[in-house]
Formats: structure tokens, C-alpha cells, sequence
């Protein structure tokens, strides 16, 4: 009997992968297909663009979002580190905080003391609440500043109190606003050493889905989902959407209003885009066996979020859940199936998590029967768990599929961290399977619990981290980079510029004076 439960179960597991492994190659070849036509017939992939072309438009006042519930260990770090190295001038902070958290609002009373461009907003109501309720009273905030201020905030952008900001972001922002009602830069998770095996798996999904599947899914339907990080958003659109839902930007009755609003923007005929660009930077690096040499390269790299994911599985079950609870059952509830061909498609996509996650687990357990198997009665004797042809015939259509989807998400990692976690990407897949199964468990218990009792699912925060200052380090801009970038100085200026400043000891910018690269009439970067 239990032989026959798993003949049955094996079939229905390998139609289920060939059906979620043709809709993922599909996905792939498109993305594929319109790289190549982009780099043969237009010469490009990702769209280059130079400092000094963003840094040439008129900024835009702009207020950056941060939602805060106890996040007084983090706030002040990231607000820093934010304020000092964004290459922006006319922004503005407005940080959530609660009534009944006041370590936080003491970190940010802190930080305001020494930046007056950061402005604290107290929700009315006790905390937690969620995350939209936070930034909707955010919203509110901002509008009585601006009574205060007498100026007009014309972009939006969303961050949470963990994220690293890229320098150019806001130029960016700037320079594709109004022209895009709607920006999504890529979230790229910080790599962490070998042994972080939970927080690699982000890592290795991020990197597929904000590098090749929502570039897919913008081309398809002109919009995407909010990441809820690095979003910038039309101050024009957003007073649109505050007007037809009387000021409840976000919606508060979902675990991930970022992805819902980011999908209402197909309601409003809005576009959006994921931002790819890259920008040029130089980078010092140690280069020989025996003596060792400084070598200063020229890397092009992303205009993106970086940040630290849960590197417990706990945690990020929990994490995850939540995304599954809001993406795939609240979103599923709350959107329904809009109009529209592609628009059905990706939110099926966004929606076969619920049992996709559930067959790669089923998956997991066919192999190990089909192993044991193996292992009492040796290879060929024994229960035959595929007895018809044409099963086997569906499994080598799974082999290939699976292989390719490790190639791909290889591919994928190599491209924003190298050849070595690309490398760790291929046996994480299994920890990402496991997280994966048992968020979904959790989100579908909660989302039936609620729906029976009337009562919201209570919203559970993830913990953050920000990076320490020698981390961090990694993503400032230096001067060199900056007046290299703008061509205000070459390479070999640089490097001998570096040499001079070693030796002496001083400031690069008082070398490179004494040198007469550059003069007092240069024009600064920031």
C-alpha cells in the first residue's frame, strides 16, 4: 500500500515540476531572447550613464520614508550614514515612530540635533500597528512640513532602517522622474561569509528576481511591485492615489503594502521601471603572492539597496512568511485577477508559491523514499515507484529543467558576487527549499486562523542590522572615485596622486592640489 502511495505521488510531483519548470524557462528565455537583441542590435544591455549627466539636472526636493518600530539600536547608524554620503542636497528625512516606543524616538531626537533635514512623525496610535499604517500617518507628517517649509516634495522614496543607500540614488531618482511615475531600484543582499547558509539563500533570490524576473515582468505588463525599499514614486501620483483612497496610501488590511501598491499603479495607467543602471567606480584591491601591491581597478557597478537579511532559520520563516501571507493569500484576496493577459500570469506566478513550496517539499521526500529503496533492495530489484514510461520520460524533462534553473540562478549570483557564493548558491537551494516550505505553512495557518476568527494577523517586524563602519567602508565614495567618474582627473593622475598621498600622509585632496591636478575652482562632486 505504501509502495502504491508513492507510484502516485511521484507522478503527481513530476508533472508538478514540469509544469512550475516550463513557466520558470519561459521566464528565462525571454529574458535571454531580449539580451541578446538588446546587445546585438542596440549595442547595450544595461543602460550606462555617467555622474555628470545626473548630477547636470535641477534637483528635485525629494523625502525619503522610514518606517520605525524599535529600531533605536539601527536608527541613528543608518540615518548617518545615509545623510553623509547620498550625493543630494534638496531631501528631506521624515522617520514613523510610535508613542509607546521611546528608545526610538530618542535616536532619532538624536540624529535631528546634529541634521535638521530629519523630521520625527509620531503615529497616533500605540505600536505595532503595521507598516502601512506607519507611513500613512508618515504621509500626513510630511504635509504639515511643508506648511512649515513652504516648499513642495516632488519625489517620494521608501527605505527601511537597515538599508544602505546607494550615493547616486537620489540623482538618479531625479533624473528619471517625472519621465517614470514609478522607481524600483535592485535589492542585493549583502554577502555574508561561507557559513551563513539561511542568509545566503536571499542572496541567491534576490539576485535572479531583481536581475532578470522583474525585468521580464516590467517589459510584459509597464509595471511592478514595490519592494518597499529603494521605491520612488511621483509626488504627482501619489496625491492621485491619497485622493481616491482618502489618504490611505497604503493599505492596511495586508502584510506587504509595498507589493500592493506597487501593483495599483496598472489601475492608475501608470508606469513603472527597474532601475538597471550601472556607474563607474574605482576600486583598490591587493594583488600578488609574494609582494604584495595595492592595484586601483575601474569596476562598473549597480545603483542598488544593499542590506543584511536573517541569518537564522527562524527568523527567516518568519520573514518570509509574511511575504507569502501578503503576496500569495492577502494579495490573492485583496487584488483578485485583474484585467489583462500578463498582468494573470504574473500574479499567478506570485501565487503558485502556495503550492510550489509545498511539492519541492513533497519532492524532497520521493527522492529520499526512492533512495532507500535503493539502499534495502539495490538498484533495479525492489518496488518499481515508475511504472510507466512515460513518468520516466517526465522525470529526464525534470533533470533538465532542474539544472537549468541551478545554471540560471549560478548565473545570477556570479553577476553581484562572484564565482565563490555562486558556487554556494547550488547547495543552499536546498536550505531556500526548506525556509520556503515552512514559511508557507505558517502564512496559509495564519491566513485561515484569521479568516475564521475576523481578526487581523498580528504583524511581527523582522530584526535588523546595519553594517559596521569598516563594512560600510566598502560602499562610500571616496574623492578619487568621484573626480575620476566626473573626468576631472585620469587614472594615472590618481595613481600617483595615491603614491604622493601614502608617502606624505596627507589629505588626497591636498595632494592632488599640490600636484595641480585640480584647483580650488574644481567643481566639486557633492
Amino acid at each position: 500500500m505504501l509502495n502504491e502511495t508513492f507510484v502516485v505521488l511521484t507522478a503527481f510531483v513530476a508533472v508538478s515540476f514540469l509544469l512550475s519548470g516550463i513557466d520558470d524557462f519561459f521566464i528565462d528565455a525571454f529574458y535571454w531572447i531580449r539580451l541578446v537583441y538588446r546587445k546585438v542590435f542596440l549595442g547595450k544591455t544595461i543602460r550606462p550613464v555617467r555622474q555628470q549627466v545626473l548630477c547636470s539636472i535641477p534637483e528635485k526636493w525629494t523625502a525619503l520614508w522610514i518606517p520605525a518600530w524599535h529600531e533605536h539600536e539601527v536608527i541613528d547608524k543608518m540615518i548617518t550614514h545615509t545623510i553623509e554620503s547620498l550625493n543630494y542636497k534638496n531631501f528631506d528625512i521624515f522617520v514613523g515612530t510610535y508613542p509607546n516606543d521611546q528608545p526610538t524616538q530618542d535616536a532619532v531626537d538624536s540624529v535631528r540635533l546634529r541634521f535638521p533635514q530629519v523630521e520625527k512623525i509620531i503615529c497616533p496610535n500605540p505600536g505595532p500597528t503595521n507598516k502601512a499604517d506607519c507611513l500613512n500617518w508618515v504621509f500626513q507628517g510630511m504635509l504639515l512640513t511643508e506648511q512649515r517649509k513652504g516648499i513642495h516634495y516632488e519625489i517620494i522614496v521608501l527605505h527601511d532602517s537597515e538599508d544602505i543607500a546607494h550615493p547616486l540614488e537620489l540623482k538618479l531618482f531625479n533624473w528619471l522622474i517625472p519621465k517614470k511615475d514609478f522607481v524600483q531600484l535592485p535589492v542585493i543582499p549583502l554577502e555574508r561569509p561561507a557559513r551563513c547558509w539561511t542568509a545566503g539563500t536571499y542572496l541567491d533570490e534576490f539576485a535572479e528576481n531583481h536581475l532578470k524576473d522583474l525585468l521580464v515582468r516590467e517589459r510584459l505588463t509597464k509595471v511592478i511591485p514595490s519592494a518597499g525599499v529603494g521605491t520612488a514614486v511621483n509626488r504627482a501620483v501619489l496625491d492621485q492615489i491619497a485622493a481616491l483612497r482618502k489618504n490611505e496610501i497604503f493599505n492596511i488590511n495586508t502584510h506587504t503594502e509595498d507589493y500592493e501598491f506597487g501593483q495599483g499603479f496598472s489601475q492608475l495607467k501608470r508606469t513603472g521601471i527597474l532601475a538597471q543602471f550601472k556607474v563607474a567606480r574605482t576600486q583598490t584591491v591587493v594583488r600578488g603572492w609574494w609582494r604584495k601591491r595595492k592595484v586601483i581597478r575601474v569596476v562598473h557597478e549597480r545603483v542598488a539597496v544593499r542590506e543584511f537579511f536573517p541569518d537564522r532559520f527562524r527568523l527567516a520563516v518568519r520573514q518570509k512568511s509574511r511575504w507569502v501571507l501578503g503576496i500569495s493569500l492577502q494579495g490573492w484576496k485583496n487584488l483578485g485577477w485583474p484585467a489583462g493577459g500578463w498582468m494573470k500570469y504574473m500574479l499567478y506566478r506570485d501565487r503558485k508559491a502556495l503550492y510550489a513550496n509545498v511539492v519541492n517539499a513533497l519532492g524532497y521526500l520521493v527522492i529520499f523514499y526512492w533512495l532507500a529503496n535503493i539502499a534495502i533492495y539495490g538498484w533495479g530489484r525492489g518496488p518499481n515507484l515508475i511504472d510507466s514510461r512515460w513518468v520516466w520520460y517526465v522525470v529526464l524533462a525534470d533533470t533538465f529543467l532542474m539544472v537549468h534553473r541551478l545554471v540560471q540562478r549560478f548565473v545570477s549570483v556570479v553577476r553581484i558576487s562572484g564565482w565563490f557564493q555562486a558556487f554556494l548558491s547550488i547547495p543552499r537551494a536546498v536550505v531556500g527549499n526548506a525556509i520556503n516550505f515552512v514559511a508557507t505553512a505558517v502564512a496559509t495557518k495564519q491566513f485561515f486562523i484569521a479568516e475564521q476568527s475576523g481578526k487581523r494577523v498580528a504583524w511581527k517586524k523582522t530584526a535588523h542590522v546595519f553594517p559596521s563602519t569598516a563594512q560600510l567602508m566598502e560602499h562610500r565614495r571616496l574623492l578619487g572615485d568621484l573626480l575620476l567618474e566626473n573626468r576631472l582627473i585620469t587614472m594615472a593622475q590618481l595613481k600617483s596622486a595615491l603614491v604622493a598621498q601614502q608617502k606624505h600622509g596627507k589629505k588626497l585632496g591636498e595632494v592632488l592640489r599640490e600636484m595641480g591636478y585640480i584647483s580650488d575652482k574644481t567643481c566639486s562632486p557633492y
